[in-house]
């Protein structure tokens, strides 16, 4: 079975997108990178915090831009959360930045405008 059967997860599952998660390639490699920052058991729990990151609405708490080279890029302020996604939404990367909101303001210079 694998992935997201049965979970509460699926109802915030977006179907805009052709990619739901990580490529196969990348998941087992981030969760091992980043995944003890998350106080998850396995790649698949790292994968769906991802999900629902790229999913949910952007608001005061949960920030988006999008780069010149189409990446998407979400924070949330709450939780410390830095999150880089595709148009097709593949997830390239979550992870919980060291400087926190400093780093983001630092992204958004770097690479786009906030939207």
């Amino acid at each position: 079975m694998g992935g997201w059967g049965g979970s509460s997860h699926n109802s915030i599952r977006s179907e805009r997108y052709r990619i739901n998660g990580f490529s196969a390639l990348t998941r087992m490699r981030h969760y091992k990178e980043h995944g003890k920052d998350y106080n998850v058991k396995n790649a698949n729990e790292y994968e769906k915090i991802a999900v629902k990151l790229r999913d949910i609405k952007v608001d005061g708490n949960i920030q988006e831009f999008t780069s010149a080279s189409g990446l998407r890029f979400r924070y949330d302020k709450n939780n410390n959360d830095f999150l880089i996604y595709k148009e097709s939404g593949e997830i390239v990367t979550l992870y919980k930045p060291e400087k926190g909101y400093d780093y983001w303001e630092r992204q958004v210079h770097k690479y786009g405008t906030k939207k």
